[in-house]
């Protein structure tokens, strides 16, 4: 095992512990909870076995397991800003709604 791999297993350890804990504690839903233990693991995964990205890519057409980490990340972002955006969008409309009431318009 490589340093970079054990520095992995010792920073994702003990977060996805401490996730748990959350969740436990009613600080987190399960989406949320699975949402992160899936990135994680993927994340461990791929450190702790980067032949698998290589495979992977191969599935997708893809050349490089390099390649998929960066296409794939650059489509989480897309999504998670997509998501906030849309959040964003509708506490908008909500504070609109909520000033022409307390208005009177």
């Amino acid at each position: 095992m490589t340093l970079f791999q054990l520095t992995a297993v010792i920073l994702i350890l003990p977060s996805s512990f401490k996730l748990w804990q959350m969740f436990r504690r009613g600080g987190l839903r399960l989406g949320e909870v699975f949402f992160w233990l899936i990135l994680w693991l993927g994340g461990l995964t791929v450190i702790l076995l980067p032949a698998v990205t290589v495979k992977v890519a191969n599935l997708f057409g893809i050349q490089r397991g390099t390649d998929l980490i960066i296409y794939s990340s650059f489509l989480l972002l897309y999504l998670i800003f997509y998501r906030f955006w849309l959040k964003l969008r509708d506490l908008e409309e909500k504070i609109r709604v909520s000033d022409a009431v307390l208005i009177g318009n």
